[in-house]
């Protein structure tokens, strides 16, 4: 019965592809079976036949009847010059050992000429329970029995485990806010950039020769400072946008020029590999000295020109500092 059916079904299509007119849309619905077990598979085929170049937008096919669970959806084409043929192979199966019914779904066919929409068939569908009617007779089958009331001990126990959890878990929470209440309060970013300029000489990198490793260590220090004192994002700046900020901020002249020199001097060094002078790298680290001696007690604001810090989107440049 399914391979004659899906013969028929063939056989109308190309009845259809052939004596209908061109430029006409027309649309087939096959279902391999109109009642099925729970949970088999059914195939359910669509095929539209439309005009040459036409495009199709199907619809989800899984918005009808919710007692249908859709498993797979593949489409196939197939051009002729005379139109084109679109199926969609659907296999859905159903776990409601209920009545369901595949609902008309609707295919919007567009054309150079015009629109129109193609509804699929109607098709109510039976599914059949595996479970037999006759089981229900089954001799001395008896509902559960009570066995009596069942023991607290596992009850006690599990009691037991959440309040130890629940111990645990105050115990660690509140230890956390007393050691956050007690934790010293952040340093100032000249303290802080002093420190980690003293730790840098302490590595001795240049007298290792560890040029470049020292300069990317300085150049991340300055950064830091500027961006805590200054209040900008330095960390994501470029060296264009960096030099970008110190000409246009309102700096006194001498840490302006040492802002200026580091960068200038930075980037060959960061991103061309160039490998530089004992005595540049050791400048280096004075021009940052003297920048943090002569802008650690200026007003943050003074610093920063009246249209407000850069941002690394406001403006574009070759490297990130």
């Amino acid at each position: 019965m399914k391979s004659f059916g899906r013969l028929f079904a063939a056989s109308l299509l190309l009845t259809v592809s052939i004596f209908c007119p061109a430029g006409a849309a027309y649309i087939t619905t096959t279902v391999d079976r109109d009642s099925f077990y729970v949970g088999d598979p059914v195939a359910l085929s669509i095929t539209l036949i439309v005009p040459p170049k036409a495009s199709v937008l199907a619809p989800p096919f899984d918005k009808g009847d919710r007692k249908i669970v859709v498993k797979s959806v593949t489409p196939f084409k197939t051009e002729r010059k005379s139109s084109d043929s679109l199926r969609y192979a659907v296999v859905f199966t159903s776990y409601t050992v209920e009545p369901c019914t595949l609902a008309a779904l609707a295919f919007v066919v567009t054309t150079q000429a015009r629109a129109e929409t193609l509804y699929s068939a109607i098709k109510p569908l039976k599914v059949i329970s595996l479970v037999s009617s006759d089981t229900a007779g089954i001799k001395d089958l008896k509902p559960p029995q009570s066995a009596g009331a069942a023991p607290l001990t596992w009850l006690y126990f599990l009691l037991f485990v959440l309040f130890l959890l629940a111990g645990v878990w105050l115990t660690k929470r509140y230890a956390h806010k007393k050691i956050e209440r007690s934790a010293p309060p952040p340093k100032a970013p000249f303290e802080e950039a002093l420190e980690a300029l003293a730790l840098l000489d302490a590595r001795q990198l240049i007298i290792k020769g560890l040029f470049r490793e020292h300069v990317f260590i300085l150049s991340d220090i300055f950064k830091r400072y500027i961006e805590r004192r200054f209040g900008v994002n330095a960390a994501e700046f470029t060296t264009s946008e960096m030099l970008d900020w110190i000409q246009s901020s309102a700096l006194p002249p001498a840490p302006r020029k040492s802002g200026e020199w580091f960068f200038k001097t930075t980037d060959p060094i960061k991103f061309a590999k160039m490998v530089p002078e004992r005595d540049i790298a050791e400048q280096l680290g004075r021009e940052v000295r003297a920048f943090l001696d002569q802008t650690h007690t200026q007003e943050p604001s003074a610093a920063v020109a009246a249209e407000g810090p850069l941002s690394p989107q406001a403006k574009g440049g070759s490297h990130a500092v």
